[in-house]
């Protein structure tokens, strides 16, 4: 079993500032802590100095008491070992503001201690050992690796996943049956629903959204129009005389916003929502947008349809309600994120960055440019307009106008030989050229770190 070493703060205001602060070290788990190190953070070039618990003690559920010099409103990192080895680190605390000081030690996916404090930064061990410090971040991570494992644990899998109908479609005329765009399960439509929650919560979103049965027939007329006319993806398929005017025209209301997803042995609303955010261009529309309609700040009810070899995700109005604070959509998102959704090899699927536009002016690909860093290695690799034309294993950078939600989406990825999103290779994203509303120059920086999520 994996062992990470997870740290939290429990906010307990002090209300004064002696010279000399005693802590109280308390342990919430099983595993031992066995080091803690104490340093200013200012000038901290990555030596931790003296452990403050004595050598060779381990402290258990008691805790343990260590005294230093903590000064008022100064910032400060502290480091954590445990009995294995493990260690976790919180950066920048002003920790004249925590007072006890507590820490969890323990195997993952085996507790209910979660970090609450993801603003100040924080590590967990690297396989690599790759360290990194998101506190100066634009957009700090959103969940740790625990709690993305025990949500993704939840869902279900497209190996257990079928589309099941309450009716089936009728394609055919024969022995007086009438073409019939048929009923999808309500249990396919769950299977659905919570992998589009799933994706926003990575991304940081509200995960609240849900289907509406009107939803759900516009996107069943908009799949079984297009099983029939059977001209690929297209949002305007043809109308053959058979077809109802009431048909049509409840298709081509779902194909209004909506997704396509074509072939790939489709058989569940979980396998189409994976192409979908994944771009995954041999399988649905070739044209922006699938993941950014998904990941719409505004998203309002939606609708799936599964008819034959064609699945559609139908949007209704944006939610008037809706509230965006971050300063963009990321994907993948920064902090944790899991390597199975986004490929590397061949063709590749591309990151994408949706900017805020309450924070920035919609970007200008003349302007704009992309560094990645691979810590591991430190290699750079910098994407702008000169990589806008798209080859099979290439690199790509582009701007789109024409998506879901906020009206751009910055779209790159690096040569497929350089993608490596291995468990625990970590890239810096770091996005110069970029305006902010009030025109002047801005950059955009964040980090992921890709780990096994099977």
């Amino acid at each position: 079993m994996e062992k990470v070493l997870l740290v939290f703060l429990m906010a307990i205001p002090a209300l004064v500032f002696p010279k000399t602060v005693p802590f109280k070290l308390v342990n919430n788990s099983k595993w031992g802590v066995q080091e803690l190190y104490i340093v200013p953070a200012k000038g901290f070039k990555g030596k931790w100095g003296k452990n403050l618990i004595t050598p060779n003690v381990v402290y258990g559920w008691d805790g343990a008491t260590v005294k230093y010099n903590i000064k008022s409103g100064t910032l400060y990192h502290v480091k954590f070992v445990d009995f294995f080895g493990l260690w976790g680190t919180v950066e920048s605390v002003e920790l004249g503001k925590y007072n006890p000081l507590k820490v969890a030690c323990h195997a993952a996916y085996n507790t209910n201690y979660i970090p609450k404090n993801p603003g100040l930064g924080y590590f967990e061990k690297n396989p690599w050992g790759i360290t990194y410090d998101t506190s100066k971040d634009t957009i700090k991570p959103f969940h740790t690796k625990l709690e993305i494992y025990n949500y993704y644990q939840k869902l279900p899998k497209r190996a257990e996943t079928t589309t099941h109908f309450d009716k089936q479609p009728e394609l055919y005329m024969e022995g007086g049956y009438n073409l019939n765009a048929g009923k999808v399960a309500k249990e396919s439509f769950d299977d659905g629903i919570v992998w589009v929650n799933y994706y926003r919560w990575l991304a940081g979103l509200n995960s609240d959204i849900q289907y509406s049965d009107y939803m759900n027939n516009l996107a069943q007329h908009a799949a079984f129009i297009l099983q029939y006319d059977n001209s690929g993806v297209t949002s305007m398929p043809k109308k053959a005389p058979e077809v109802t005017d009431k048909q049509y025209e409840l298709a081509m209301q779902g194909l209004k916003h909506a997704n396509i997803a074509y072939g790939c042995s489709l058989e569940d609303f979980v396998t189409s929502m994976r192409w979908w955010i994944g771009y995954y261009r041999s399988c649905s529309s070739e044209t922006a947008g699938d993941r950014e309609s998904i990941l719409s700040p505004c998203l309002g009810k939606v609708g799936f349809g599964m008819v034959g070899s064609f699945s559609v995700l139908s949007f209704g109005e944006p939610d008037p309600n809706a509230k965006f604070e971050q300063k963009a959509v990321c994907f993948p998102a920064p902090g944790y994120f899991p390597h199975e959704f986004l490929i590397g090899y061949k063709e590749g699927e591309p990151w994408t960055v949706t900017v805020n536009p309450k924070y920035y002016k919609t970007p200008d690909i003349n302007q704009v440019s992309v560094k990645l860093t691979r810590l591991y290695d430190n290699t750079v690799i910098v994407l702008d307009k000169s990589h806008k034309k798209a080859s099979t294993y290439g690199p790509y950078f582009n701007i789109k106008y024409n998506v879901g939600g906020m009206p751009n989406s910055i779209m790159f990825r690096p040569d497929y030989l350089q993608a490596n999103y291995a468990d625990g290779q970590v890239y810096r994203v770091e996005i110069s050229g970029l305006e902010d509303i009030a025109g002047k120059p801005a950059v955009l920086t964040y980090t992921v770190e890709f780990f096994n999520l099977d």
